[in-house]
């Protein structure tokens, strides 16, 4: 019995915080179109699953350039049974409603998810901007359709 209250009480902890980011971003945060100004594909991490019958541990590296973790992946035991996931650091500019002037930024997306995003300099982005600290940004995955892999 101790373990479904346990098992609630880590569900209803994650619904949580999940509610109080939405809540956060909706109170703190518009959206706000950036424009991409550069892409760094070919970085990965490699992770691994270990599933329990009530426990689940994840294992990840660092991020490094995928040709990197493909041959630790392969030639390396501690690394054996890892998947290598690419991701992209996205960076770009957008005029900030907090104080009305141009900022940078950069953020990771998942290749697998917004693939797209690797060949898009120059094209704008969807983002959520702080409404008082010009320097602070946010996912806006609401919005994001337009760069989303036909696989996802």
């Amino acid at each position: 019995m101790l373990r479904v209250y346990a098992i609630g009480g880590v569900i209803l902890f994650a619904g949580t915080a999940m509610l109080v980011q939405k809540v956060d971003h909706s109170m703190n945060y518009v959206p706000v179109m950036a424009s991409i100004t550069s892409v760094k594909s070919e970085l990965c991490y490699l992770k691994k699953v270990d599933r329990g019958l009530v426990t689940k541990t994840t294992s990840t590296t660092g991020k490094m350039p995928c040709d990197e973790a493909e041959d630790l992946r392969l030639h390396n035991p501690t690394y054996a049974g890892m998947k290598a996931l690419g991701y992209m650091d996205v960076s770009f500019s957008y005029v900030s409603p907090a104080d009305h002037r141009q900022h940078s930024d950069t953020m990771s997306y998942a290749f697998d998810d917004y693939s797209r995003l690797a060949h898009a300099e120059g094209a704008q982005l969807p983002i959520l901007a702080h409404k008082s600290d010009p320097a602070q940004t946010a996912h806006d995955y609401d919005h994001m359709a337009a760069f989303a892999s036909p696989e996802a």
